[in-house]
């Protein structure tokens, strides 16, 4: 986006990020963008769609009674969500000025030399965990990761991590030592 950035803060994770640029200690930070939650009978968010669905000189951010944050109708399901208790007006005074192509979440992933047999044999197990009732009371939980599912990828997957580096001009030594 032409930002030339100055010296670089490591914050910590996620939620340090965001208060920092909610205290201003930070001009911009990085961090997970997870797309928001839309009220029924609307069209769900879609990769392309604005990251911030809403009119701020319309809505109000607020803590809702099940203790989510949102604007309007809107569940705002990005990095501030997670400092909602600490910075209430997080939304208002932290906005999203980017989000990079979509980069995977969490990942399973197995060397080379694991044994494919035994891989599929995990990747099947986990897959059919993620359609139980206990899946819902653990990683599918609003309360834990909220995951609604897990799929198979492919290498190619990890391309825009990929090109994100080459944008930077990192290499995976540089990011993994290596």
């Amino acid at each position: 986006m032409g930002i030339e950035p100055g010296d670089m803060v490591e914050t910590g994770g996620h939620n340090q990020t965001v208060l920092s640029v909610y205290n201003g200690e930070v001009d911009f930070g990085t961090t997970f963008f997870s797309p928001p939650r839309m009220p029924e009978g609307h069209a769900q968010w879609a990769f392309g769609d604005l990251p911030e669905p809403f009119d701020l000189s319309i809505d109000e951010s607020y803590l809702g009674d099940d203790g989510n944050l949102y604007v309007g109708d809107i569940r705002v399901m990005d990095a501030r969500a997670a400092v909602r208790e600490t910075a209430p007006d997080v939304v208002d005074q932290v906005r999203i000025l980017a989000i990079s192509a979509p980069i995977p979440n969490d990942t399973l992933s197995f060397g080379r030399d694991f044994p494919a047999e035994l891989r599929q044999e995990i990747i099947d197990a986990l897959i059919a965990f993620s359609e139980t009732e206990a899946w819902m009371e653990s990683l599918g939980s609003p309360d834990f990761y909220e995951w609604s599912t897990l799929e198979p990828m492919s290498d190619s997957t990890f391309n825009s991590v990929r090109l994100q580096f080459q944008i930077l001009g990192l290499t995976s030594e540089d990011i993994l030592g290596e």
